[in-house]
């Protein structure tokens, strides 16, 4: 079994510098009706960007390089938007690295079986998931027709009205989404507006290290969410108990703090019954008690009780993954969509609840929508791709690949290989209803900089939490209200 790799797990947000150039292009693109009308990425081309070693097309149930296709004809949908108007040639792009070539040329064959008449380039790029290949392609004229593309380059993309809203091809084909997460759909939802269909959507339980558990005689980590045991002062005890010493050198600690939202301090702020903004996000409000208790119980794992790696320690020792499978790390938080590279371990694991707070247990969670370009010309043609791409078959098809966005697709995935570890899979599907997706604003990438370098103090040590949850606060507040 297959799964993500580090280019298609990524959970990227755009730099500072690319949001800033996705707001001067995708602002250069809406001011021209001349520009939209070429954007309809219909022509066949491809960009430069987009080189031939790294693109397939399918013609014909058949694989080629480059992007041949087939002539059209008439098709018929049960959509009112036309079909196959003027001899459609769609083009999608392809995030999938190139283990999953395959498995995407079955979902390509299996286009052509039910839609011979109508032609598209599928262009596979392990890269494509970065928003600047995208830019590139919409700033060139020639954006694909549909495409993949992560929360936070959505928001920029629906604010410049780039993206075709997707609500009205949904109600009037009578889509049925209740097959899919709920918070996949309103992850990709912007201003009351659907704008993308998820190609997959995983959440981040934690992992143990079971032998390690075992040699200490201390109970491993529920996997039931209803139990209330895996609360912060337990996870501090045991963390303590499973962290080993040897010649003044740790040689396994207890635990591992990720750097990042999904996997730590998004969810336990949270967890804890803080909030990161007000709900309409035009102020910071980390400064409120429960926020700043929560990142200073982060901050003592790993500076008052040494239980947790710094993250230069994570990074000397080729980072928590690694750590874990090293038998370095007793328990941890990450994606649960890193199931084939958490194989290599060669002890017992399994997964876990995530950590308890004053107010319960919340995981983070997310993934990448497939998305419409608005300046398609072909939008018929467009959603029936997006159907087939986002549909429950192909999301079986790619399980292995991408963690499914549908419930169905995620039990297919779930009894694959039972002999294989973990032994309770069962988990990443009951906490579809304890996620919490990461926060959206269009300008996401310049706060999350703000505060991915205000908690490099609390990961050093060498500011308190409070003190880095205020200067976090001085530095988003003037963004969230359009001060800077």
């Amino acid at each position: 079994m297959t799964f993500l790799t580090g280019s298609t797990v990524a959970r990227a947000a755009i730099s500072r510098r690319a949001t800033l150039r996705a707001a001067a292009i995708l602002c250069f693109t809406t001011a021209s009706a001349t520009v939209l009308a070429a954007c309809g990425g219909s022509s066949g081309k491809t960009s430069s960007t987009t080189a031939a070693q790294s693109s397939t097309a399918i013609s014909g149930g058949t694989t080629t390089t480059g992007a041949r296709t087939t002539g059209a004809a008439t098709a018929k949908s049960s959509t009112s938007v036309p079909i196959n108007r003027n001899g459609a040639k769609l083009q999608i792009l392809v995030g999938i690295d190139t283990a999953g070539f395959k498995l995407a040329d079955q979902v390509a064959a299996a286009w052509k079986t039910k839609h011979p008449d109508i032609s598209v380039s599928w262009v596979y790029d392990p890269a494509a998931d970065d928003p600047n290949k995208i830019l590139t392609m919409f700033a060139g004229g020639v954006p694909p027709d549909v495409f993949a593309i992560f929360p936070a380059p959505l928001v920029v993309f629906a604010s410049k009205g780039v993206l075709q809203p997707l609500d009205p091809l949904v109600k009037q084909d009578k889509t049925d989404l209740s097959d899919f997460w709920p918070a996949s759909i309103t992850m990709f939802t912007w201003k009351g507006t659907l704008y993308g269909l998820p190609r997959g959507f995983a959440n981040n339980p934690g992992y143990a290290n079971l032998d390690a558990f075992k040699e200490l005689g201390i109970p491993p980590p529920p996997t039931d969410f209803k139990d209330t045991t895996w609360t912060f002062d337990h996870i501090t005890q045991v963390g303590k108990q499973l962290t080993k010493t040897a010649n003044g050198r740790t040689t396994r600690f207890g635990t591992s703090i990720q750097t990042d939202l999904r996997d730590s301090w998004g969810p336990i702020v949270w967890s804890n019954g803080g909030e990161w903004f007000n709900t309409d996000m035009t102020a910071c409000t980390v400064t409120e008690t429960p926020a700043v208790e929560a990142l200073q119980w982060l901050q003592d794992l790993i500076v008052k009780y040494k239980v947790a790696p710094r993250p230069d320690q994570v990074s000397e020792l080729g980072g928590s993954l690694n750590m874990f499978t090293a038998s370095q790390i007793g328990f941890y938080t990450y994606s649960g969509a890193w199931l084939r590279q958490t194989r290599v371990a060669k002890f017992n694991w399994d997964y876990s609840v995530t950590p308890r707070g004053a107010k319960g247990t919340v995981v983070g969670g997310g993934g990448v929508a497939w998305s419409i370009a608005k300046a398609t010309k072909d939008l018929g043609d467009a959603w029936l791709l997006l159907q087939h791409v986002a549909s429950a078959q192909t999301q079986k098809t790619l399980a292995t690949v991408f963690y499914p966005g549908r419930r169905s697709a995620a039990e297919y995935l779930a009894a694959l290989d039972p002999s294989l570890p973990p032994k309770h899979r069962q988990l990443l599907i009951d906490a579809m209803d304890y996620v919490r997706t990461d926060p959206v604003h269009p300008r996401w990438s310049e706060i999350n900089t703000v505060i991915t370098n205000q908690l490099s103090y609390l990961w050093d040590g060498s500011r308190p939490a409070k003190e880095v949850a205020t200067q976090i606060k001085s530095g988003v507040d003037p963004i969230l209200q359009g001060k800077v």
